[in-house]
């Protein structure tokens, strides 16, 4: 149907009122559509009469919604024909209503004249006996009585209605329309504020269940297929059935009323007409209810429910699959009566279950299992025991949930469960050296923590047999459970009186021994280990053979770093052992020194220096997959940075010189690495390849002597690094990205070391001409000052780079890989007022005109993370603004929209809703959706409730409008209802009704009680 504020000269409350009517029905909608289109056409002769009737067919609609039946006969007997002087003076009614209307000036005054008031009052004194049914129907529509203005003017309009509903008379003149359009004028503004009443969801809801609730039982599915037609009444009715106690009333009706058919379940998609959680959730209940107090009346209907369900199939001969409808009807299964479940329930269960996935576990743990246990069906037991021991994927759960019930299932019946894990064991390829570790959760170790369960709960003559065929195996894991029942089970330590058996008990008592995969009974852990002498260990190291070098290394690593003065004072014994072993020498070494604990460094620089001045180090094959010589020197420079950084915790002054040599010993040995030619992942390098982490080590080296020498002056490095530094400044000569990469990187801390160097050697550290090493050394410069100083930004640094026209050039050039820092250094520089909107050439005008969705969502995310909120309010507005300005120039699509939409954040940093900032947020609102409120719902519904006191109206129409995009925030409650309850105590208390309407009609109750609070007030 075409919108009626499409129509020409259609007004705002038309629209809203045929919007409103749309959701009572289409029927009564349409009568209200045609009504308009008649009274704005010049094309009817016989508007009054169409008019009239169409109010009329409205009026009847309203009242049957509305009335409540047992209270209309009731105020229709107070409006018998003896009472009628007394009680009901129609003849002054009328004068009254027509002296308040007068006064009022409304619309019905101006057209009363029309109207000759004695004669209708005469004529409807005589026919008062008949009106009085109609009167009593209003009146109990609005639950009121005659002192109330709506109910007088709803009543006098329906009367005068009735005089241009019928004919005039065949001879005489058609009836002229204007007084009847002035009449339909008034008839809307009683209409709307009717409406009102009936949009008010809970007292319409609660009005009319009880108005069902009170028909006569055969008329009652009639009603609810009516009543319960829209989604939202269904969703209400169902989920409030919960609260009420008497959900067991209902289900026959719904029942004969088709709302539980099995066609309406459907597979998982957004559909009306699918059996919702409402309706299962309820069915549970129902179920939960009946296990108190049992009917066979309910427990009948229920099973016949579940069976049409279960039984359904589609067209294909397949059956419906909805894991969330499946999940309820297992609850319900199994609170059925024990001689209700069947096998077919039982089979519809196990395949089910696999949809649900770890639900699945939680249902049989804590429903399934129980039931069946406590009524010992163990047939059916066995089958889902069946589907829980085939999970090899959910090991957690599943071990959670045999846990929980294996002592019971060993009770009823543990042999045929056994029977089960066995079957499952016997599927699986076990190596001979599988273990069984009855702490771990793996699929074999539940398997056999539960079959043991199992047999220690049967009976010893029946598995006595099995126990010794066990014992013989091959397979430790079978040897470790024959020993752990012979040790469990008296009875079947006669099995040891066979020697093989004997002698297995003997050597594997139940979980004490545990070898690895090998089966090797060597050295496998730290303490035999710690227990040897330095020789010891050297030696040891250097004759293993076998395949757990891994574990051997972890062990020696971690033997290191809890003793490194054992190791240091012995070191000369290591240069023996293999490149890879001294790796983790010097990685434990590291890890020990960073946990505070001391050894001797000269000792340590001397092995470096001995292994690096060797002229056979540098000839070992550096092509392998695992390189143990860039390992060795890798873990040497960070041995070295980790002495170096902290003064309290540095090794001594005096060993500096020995450091420097070892730095440029291994510098001049990498010249010829020109390292990764790929710069797409160049801070993986910067911390990763030997030159990147030497680098780092040579300038942690110049800032430690540059605190020791306490320089006043800008040259605070080393000559030696600082002339090596600007020497490889000439990519002839340092042709390896890494160099520029670490020079950007470390920007700030060479600026500290020496600025006049950097101001000098700018062009060569950035050089904008080259663009892979620009690349290079910008981007790393951007991460470097994030990782390094938590962007605590340096003016002149920024505005060196700015004058050169390097963010300028990062904004246009750079990937997105680096787009968060290089935004967060120009909002920084925003802030700082190197940035200005004012200025058309800066790099924050670039940003907001460049439009880009993405860079401004870090733009957005950047002022909102801003810790210090009171400093950044200035700049807010005027971005937000500039933004705004730019986008009223483009087509807005997806991403733009998105943006404009996450803008409502920045209302955090706003203090007055002023009436540009209003327009503002109603733009967000309009680009809200479904999609992408979650983004930053909860953010701006806290600063809407911060302003709600002061800004009610504004706030409330905003929040309305959120609604009105079918969303609906839960979070945070607290805020939310803030929000209800200022608006609530305002004038705008209307707004805040329709709020807690809206959320109710849409499944959420959490302000019915803030609602019932007002009502109540009113009352």
């Amino acid at each position: 149907m075409e919108n009626i504020s499409v129509i020409k000269n259609g007004t705002a409350k038309q629209s809203e009122i045929h919007k409103r009517l749309s959701n009572i029905g289409p029927e009564i909608a349409a009568f209200y559509y045609d009504a308009i289109l008649i009274s704005k056409s010049n094309q009817f002769k016989t508007v009054s009469n169409l008019l009239g009737h169409l109010a009329r067919e409205i009026d009847s609609g309203l009242r049957d919604i509305l009335e409540e039946e047992s209270q209309k006969d009731e105020i229709q007997k107070k409006l018998s024909s003896e009472e009628i002087q007394g009680n009901f003076d129609f003849k002054k009614f009328v004068d009254d209503s027509c002296k308040e209307l007068k006064k009022s000036k409304g619309p019905i005054a101006s057209i009363l004249p029309s109207f000759d008031l004695e004669k209708l009052v005469d004529d409807y004194c005589d026919k008062l006996k008949k009106s009085k049914g109609h009167i009593a129907s209003i009146l109990s529509s609005l639950d009121t009585d005659l002192d109330s203005k709506l109910a007088k003017d709803w009543i006098l309009i329906v009367i005068l209605f009735h005089k241009y509903a019928h004919r005039h008379g065949a001879w005489k003149d058609v009836r002229p329309p204007d007084a009847m359009k002035k009449l339909w004028g008034e008839w809307e503004e009683v209409l709307y504020e009717i409406i009102e009443i009936i949009d008010d969801f809970y007292c319409t809801m609660e009005k009319s269940i009880e108005k069902i609730r009170k028909s006569k039982k055969s008329k009652i599915p009639e009603k609810l297929k009516s009543f319960l037609k829209r989604q939202s009444r269904r969703r209400y009715f169902f989920r409030t059935l919960k609260q009420t106690g008497e959900s067991t009333f209902w289900l026959k009706h719904l029942h004969e009323a088709g709302y539980f058919k099995p066609n309406l379940n459907s597979e998982p998609v957004e559909n009306d007409h699918i059996l919702s959680s409402d309706v299962f959730g309820y069915l549970e209940h129902v179920a939960i209810e009946n296990q108190k107090s049992s009917s066979k009346e309910i427990s009948d209907c229920l099973t016949e429910i579940v069976n049409d369900i279960v039984d359904y199939r589609k067209k294909t001969g397949e059956r419906i699959k909805n894991p969330l409808t499946d999940w309820f009807l297992i609850e319900i299964i199994f609170r059925l009566p024990i001689n209700s479940i069947s096998e077919d329930h039982i089979k519809f269960t196990v395949a089910s279950l696999p949809q649900l996935r770890h639900v699945a576990f939680s249902v049989i743990e804590e429903l399934i299992f129980p039931t069946l246990i406590a009524k010992k069906k163990v047939s059916y037991l066995l089958q889902i025991l069946e589907f829980v021991l085939d999970d090899q994927k959910d090991t957690n759960h599943q071990s959670q949930v045999l846990k929980e019930n294996r002592a019971e299932i060993a009770k009823l019946c543990p042999l045929e469960a056994a029977e089960i894990a066995i079957k499952k064991i016997n599927a699986l390829e076990l190596s001979i050296y599988c273990i069984l570790n009855p702490f771990e959760s793996s699929y074999h170790a539940i398997l056999f923590l539960f079959l043991e369960a199992m047999y220690q709960e049967a009976d010893p003559k029946d598995i006595k047999d099995k126990v010794s065929q066990w014992a013989k195996s091959e397979k430790f894991v079978y040897i470790q459970l024959a020993c752990a029942l012979i040790k469990f089970h008296k009875e079947l330590q006669c099995l040891l009186n066979e020697p093989k058996i004997q002698e297995r008990y003997e050597d594997y008592e139940p979980y004490n021994f545990q070898p690895d995969y090998t089966g090797s009974r060597e050295i496998t852990n730290d303490n035999t280990l710690q227990n040897m002498s330095n020789s010891e260990i050297v030696d040891y190291i250097n004759n293993f053979k076998g395949d757990r070098y891994f574990n051997i290394e972890n062990a020696f690593r971690n033997l290191v770093g809890q003793k490194p003065s054992k190791i240091t004072d012995e070191i000369k014994l290591f240069q023996s052992i293999s490149r890879r072993f001294q790796v983790q020498l010097l990685s434990g070494l590291k890890h020990a020194w960073k946990e505070g604990k001391t050894f001797d460094w000269e000792a340590l620089l001397d092995f470096i220096s001995g292994i690096i001045n060797s002229d056979t180090f540098w000839k070992e094959e550096d092509d392998q997959p695992i390189n143990d010589r860039n390992d060795f020197l890798k873990d040497v420079s960070r041995l070295l940075e980790e002495g170096l950084k902290d003064d309290k915790h540095a090794f001594d002054p005096k060993l500096l010189p020995i450091a420097e040599k070892i730095l440029f010993q291994i510098a001049r040995n990498l010249e010829s690495d020109r390292g990764s030619s790929d710069i797409s992942d160049i801070q993986t390098d910067l911390f990763n390849s030997p030159k990147g982490v030497l680098f780092s080590a040579m300038v942690s080296y110049s800032l430690r002597c540059a605190r020791l020498n306490k320089k006043a002056q800008s040259e605070r490095w080393t000559d030696s690094i600082r002339i090596d530094f600007t020497k490889r400044l000439d990519t002839e000569k340092e042709s390896a990205f890494i160099f520029v990469s670490t020079l950007g990187f470390y920007l700030n801390t060479l600026w500290y070391l020496d600025k006049e160097w950097i101001r000098k050697n700018i062009s060569n550290i950035f050089p904008i001409n080259n663009f892979l090493y620009w690349k290079a050394s910008f981007s790393s410069y951007l991460i470097g000052y994030r990782l390094l100083t938590g962007y605590r930004f340096q003016k002149d640094i920024y505005e060196l780079l700015k004058s050169k026209g390097h963010y300028r050039k990062a904004l246009k050039e750079l990937d997105d890989k680096t787009d968060k820092e290089l935004v967060d250094h120009i909002c920084n520089g925003y802030l700082e007022d190197w940035e200005s909107l004012d200025d058309p050439n800066s790099s924050i005008s670039f940003l907001a005109q460049e439009l880009n969705p993405t860079r401004l969502s870090k733009v957005l995310w950047f002022f909102l993370d801003y810790p210090e909120k009171e400093k950044i309010k200035s700049k807010v507005k005027p971005l937000w603004k500039a933004i705004l300005d730019r986008m009223d120039k483009e087509k807005m699509d997806t991403e733009l929209s998105e943006l404009r939409a996450n803008l409502s954040n920045w209302l955090v940093f706003i203090d007055e809703i002023d009436d540009q900032i209003y327009e503002w947020l109603k733009l967000s609102v309009k680009s809200f959706s479904r999609k992408n409120h979650y983004h930053f719902t909860d953010r701006f519904i806290k600063a809407l409730a911060d302003k709600v006191e002061r800004f009610p109206e504004k706030v409330g129409k905003i929040y309305l409008e959120i609604l009105n995009k079918e969303i609906f925030p839960r979070d945070p409650e607290e805020e939310i209802e803030k929000i209800a309850r200022t608006i609530f105590s305002s004038p705008y208390h209307k707004f805040a009704l329709k709020i807690c309407n809206m959320y109710g009609e849409n499944g959420h109750d959490f302000l019915r009680n803030l609602y019932e609070s007002h009502k109540q007030k009113q009352n």
